[in-house]
């Protein structure tokens, strides 16, 4: 996981924000922000949610598979957020 190992390494000198589909650098992450869209009043908003504890498992399980995420991706998630 080089990206993610140089990113670590970055962050340790510098604010670093990284917007990303990985699920593995993801889960690297000292913070997790989940950013959505949505039509509201014939307007768009967007929306930025801190995600933490099993939030931001399930958020990183999405991005291994699917919405909603299956076992086996909830399980994996897990184990990439404790590989820090």
């Amino acid at each position: 996981m080089k990206m993610g190992d140089l990113l670590t390494k970055m962050a340790s000198e510098h604010q670093l924000i990284v917007i990303t589909h990985s699920p593995q650098i993801a889960a690297r992450a000292n913070r997790h922000f989940y950013v959505s869209k949505s039509p509201e009043n014939g307007e768009v908003r967007t929306r930025v949610q801190m995600l933490e504890g099993e939030d931001r498992i399930q958020a990183i399980a999405v991005m291994l598979s699917t919405d909603p995420p299956t076992s086996s991706a909830i399980a994996n998630a897990r184990e990439l957020v404790t590989l820090d």
